[in-house]
């Protein structure tokens, strides 16, 4: 794996000269087809600047702290270990976590939000939508597969939510803050929150923005949903 990372260490140096204001990403994926695809995408980027990828002899914590990604592309290497990617994305709060990984590997969709991904998409999407995912968590805006997004659409009914709990939710979507939402609804701040808390754990989110992405998914944001 050594030999293919240093394939692209010199194109990776030179990336770094470019604006700051182009979407750094890592690669962490160990199947070699699956990396020179991803580089390859990437490459062609015109607004991304690629890190060499992940080399298996360093740590992933070494590899973050030397390439400093605001995008990170982690394809785990067998089973899905929910821990162990909580404890990563704790750490490095600040990056944009996507996870590509194969359809079918086993494992819930909402969990894996939960622990803050903000993207999953399957390593059988075409070029196209791995770059719309990788722009749109940059802008903070959480991204699915089509294929993932119809496991949240199984799992949660459409009638998971309160009319209240919805409400708190349409208004959350257009960006108010709990106070403002408390005076429009005519509630307590302390009303609001009890309402996100319960917003949260029944959607699987650990953000408002998860909790506004999952619901679009869901139907019960028609709105966002139908952007």
């Amino acid at each position: 794996m050594r030999g293919i990372t240093s394939l692209y260490d010199d194109q990776s140096e030179e990336v770094h000269d470019l604006s700051s204001s182009l979407i750094s990403v890592g690669i962490i994926e160990r199947e070699s087809i699956t990396l020179e695809g991803l580089v390859t995408i990437l490459n062609r980027a015109s607004d991304i600047n690629r890190s060499a990828p992940h080399d298996p002899e360093e740590s992933i914590g070494a590899y973050i702290e030397r390439t400093c990604p605001n995008v990170l592309i982690f394809a785990p290497d067998g089973e899905l270990n929910l821990a162990d990617l909580e404890a990563i994305r704790q750490r490095y709060a600040h990056i944009k976590f996507l996870l590509l990984i194969r359809s079918r590997i086993g494992f819930d969709v909402a969990s894996v939000l939960e622990v803050g991904v903000s993207a999953i998409i399957s390593k059988g999407a075409r070029a196209e939508e791995l770059l719309a995912a990788i722009r749109s968590i940059s802008r903070g805006d959480p991204y699915l597969s089509p294929e993932f997004s119809s496991q949240l659409v199984k799992k949660f009914s459409f009638g998971c939510l309160t009319p209240r709990e919805r409400a708190v939710l349409e208004e959350m979507a257009v960006g108010l803050s709990t106070k403002r939402i408390a005076r429009r609804l005519g509630i307590s701040e302390g009303t609001v929150k009890c309402h996100i808390k319960k917003i949260f754990e029944k959607l699987g989110a650990g953000s408002r923005s998860q909790a506004i992405f999952i619901a679009a998914q869901l139907g019960l944001l028609p709105i966002l949903s139908a952007k």
